[in-house]
């Protein structure tokens, strides 16, 4: 009896846990239908925030669908260019499909403050992890 008891307890768990990981999953798919249609009515204010949430409820599809590199254009576009920066590398050091381009705009960002050897180190890396981008 004592088994039965447990298998039934396990089978429990098992359905409500795979809920929720169903529910993170429903919840993910919205936060990125709200973040598309922000971004396609250039509502880069609400766009930013959806994207910062789903950070919070979803790390592991942030990281996977490299919304860094988004969140950093958004940052960059509203002129935070603090928080640019750290989401463009944090694009690089998890190996975004965007790593290029992180790197391309940390470079502009380096050269619009003036910092040229910054921006050199950055079309340096550039170079040297993707010789056959088109930003190259």
């Amino acid at each position: 009896m004592s088994f039965n008891r447990a298998l039934i307890t396990l089978t429990i768990l098992a359905i409500v846990f795979g809920s929720v990981r169903v529910g993170r999953a429903q919840a993910s798919v919205d936060i990125s239908n709200r973040i598309r249609a922000a971004m396609e009515t250039r509502d880069w204010k609400t766009a930013r925030s959806e994207v910062e949430r789903l950070n919070a409820a979803d790390p592991a599809t942030f990281r996977a669908r490299s919304y860094d590199y988004l969140l950093g254009r958004l940052a960059e576009e509203s002129a935070d260019f603090t928080s640019a920066t750290k989401s463009y590398e944090a694009a690089i050091s998890n190996n975004s499909p965007l790593c290029a381009y992180a790197l391309w705009h940390l470079a502009r960002m380096a050269r619009g403050t003036g910092d040229l050897v910054l921006e050199r180190e950055h079309l340096r890396k550039l170079v040297s992890l993707s010789p056959d981008s088109l930003l190259y």
